[in-house]
C-alpha cells in the first residue's frame, strides 16, 4: 500500500514537473527542460523505449 501511494505521489510530481516545462504556456516562468529530464533520469521505467521527448506522452510512468 505505502509502495503505492509512493508511486502515485511519484507519479504526480512528474506529470507536475512536465507540466510546468510548457515554454508557451508559461513563458519565462517556465522550468527549463533540460532540468526536468536530468531530474527524472534513471528513475522511469523502460527508459529506454522512450522517445526522445518523452514529457509530452501521458504514458510515462515512475519504477522502482
Amino acid at each position: 500500500e505505502i509502495e503505492q501511494w509512493w508511486l502515485h505521489a511519484m507519479n504526480h510530481c512528474m506529470r507536475l514537473n512536465c507540466l510546468l516545462s510548457d515554454q508557451k504556456k508559461f513563458r519565462k516562468k517556465a522550468i527549463r527542460k533540460f532540468l526536468v529530464l536530468t531530474m527524472w533520469q534513471g528513475a522511469l521505467v523502460n527508459e529506454h523505449l522512450l522517445q526522445e521527448d518523452w514529457m509530452k506522452d501521458s504514458r510515462v510512468l515512475v519504477g522502482m
